[in-house]
């Protein structure tokens, strides 16, 4: 569950296969969604450290390449557990907040946007651990029609998922969460990579063989790039009230995104990382 971009980027390792995600790339569906709906002005707002940067950014990229504009960025530290500073300076000339934050402070955020009375005035969307299917029950109501994106929908309905969810169920008696299905499938990979290899795990072959699958995970299909970042589709989803609880419903998906989203691994490291990027999104 490393997200961090360079692992499978600039700082690519050649012995590194990534089962997970990549911070950014999640994003680059979110914003082809948010601006094919006619969003065309965002805030963005979310913890103040590397993944935040990353998480966001990649929505602030393609939304803006796009043709939207990101009118305010705002940063609050990780443990923030007052955000009424932060939802007061909110500009309201704007179609949408786009947030990232996860664990406690996901749950204060969501809870205190609609305590502050913004829920239903500013759509919030957000990256999918903001409403992280374990902190959903807590955030209740305030969560309700927030649209996020994420690798792995619960919801998600083809065999592998269900095969996933029942065994994980009977043994844990909970649901599993997205990074959970992540090592899962990571079992997944080097389960069918020695198979093929008849059990030896010489290092470069490995890791070639692994790069070369096509697995068929809980969340869909999943290969990977040269580089050994995922190949896989972004789920777009909204939390609605299902089976009387709250989850994250699938309205949407983008089959097969990589990490370089639409352009040449060439083209895209050359562009700044998004940690240059903070603060440079308002124009």
């Amino acid at each position: 569950n490393a997200g961090a971009d360079d692992l499978t980027q600039r700082q690519a390792n050649p012995f590194v296969v990534r089962p997970a995600f990549v911070n950014s790339a999640g994003g680059y569906a979110l914003g082809v969604w948010a601006y094919e709906k006619g969003y065309r002005k965002a805030v963005i707002i979310g913890s103040d450290y590397s993944a935040g940067y990353e998480h966001i950014g990649g929505f602030c990229r393609v939304f803006t390449q796009a043709g939207g504009k990101i009118v305010q960025e705002i940063w609050p530290p990780l443990g923030t557990t007052d955000f009424a500073p932060y939802l007061a300076s909110i500009s309201r000339d704007t179609d949408l907040v786009m947030a990232w934050f996860g664990g406690i402070d996901a749950l204060r955020f969501v809870k205190q946007y609609a305590e502050y009375g913004l829920k239903g005035k500013i759509p919030l969307m957000g990256k999918g651990a903001t409403v992280m299917d374990d902190i959903l029950p807590g955030q209740g109501e305030a969560a309700a029609g927030i649209v996020s994106e994420f690798h792995y929908c619960y919801l998600t309905d083809n065999p592998e998922n269900k095969a996933f969810k029942e065994a994980f169920t009977k043994k844990l008696g909970r649901k599993p969460l997205a990074y959970e299905e992540a090592g899962y499938a990571s079992g997944q990979v080097i389960t069918e990579a020695l198979n093929i290899t008849k059990g030896k795990a010489k290092g470069e072959e490995l890791v070639k063989v692994m790069r070369g699958l096509k697995v068929k995970a809980p969340r869909g299909t999943l290969s990977f790039d040269q580089f050994g970042g995922p190949v896989h589709t972004i789920y777009i989803r909204e939390v609605k009230m299902v089976d009387n609880e709250w989850q994250n419903v699938l309205i949407g998906s983008y089959p097969e995104v990589s990490q370089f989203w639409k352009w040449s691994p060439e083209e895209y490291m050359k562009m700044p990382t998004y940690m240059e990027m903070k603060g440079k999104w308002v124009k």
